[in-house]
């Protein structure tokens, strides 16, 4: 019948991926502090405290080639595109400005739904990761998919020097 139909579509349009389509807001009670992630990618520590609890609310669209999020926060919005296809993008940067990065999906340690994992450069090329200060955010879904964590890390000379994770609840 029909609802087969639709069913074999969506299966071949994401098979096995993570789906992170929705409107979601940061849960900042849960979240860990981004403050040693935020210091190792060179922020001001003046303005640190300012992004750390900045309340950020996500729309979240997806295709079978790209994850496209609208991020508001009170200081405004800016959208962000990350094509699955490993392609370089300029995104808007962790640190201010427009950096490149890459999006690919990733095994989830434990098996099920594969994971998204978007590295970002802040400083130097995202193709001489010994030379330069990376931003990594890695995507996952938990509790039924009403939870989107963004395990977030700063990477620099090759080395995870600080890490956190970012917790946003699903809005109905």
């Amino acid at each position: 019948g029909v609802f087969q139909y639709n069913r074999k579509i969506s299966a071949d349009v994401e098979p096995g991926r993570s789906l992170f389509m929705g409107r979601w807001r940061m849960d900042l009670s849960s979240s860990d502090s981004l403050w040693s992630v935020l210091r190792a990618l060179g922020i001001n520590f003046l303005v640190i405290p300012l992004v750390d609890r900045l309340s950020v609310q996500q729309i979240i669209s997806q295709t079978k080639d790209a994850l496209t999020i609208e991020v508001s926060t009170p200081l405004g919005s800016d959208t962000i595109e990350l094509p699955f296809d490993g392609s370089m993008t300029l995104v808007p940067g962790a640190t201010g400005g427009r950096n490149m990065q890459t999006t690919s999906w990733i095994p989830a340690p434990l098996g099920g739904k594969l994971w998204l994992k978007t590295v970002q450069a802040v400083e130097g090329a995202l193709e001489l990761p010994q030379s330069a200060i990376l931003f990594e955010t890695v995507r996952s879904l938990g509790d039924r998919d009403a939870t989107l964590f963004e395990d977030v890390a700063a990477i620099v000379d090759g080395q995870r020097v600080a890490s956190a994770r970012r917790i946003l609840r699903r809005l109905a």
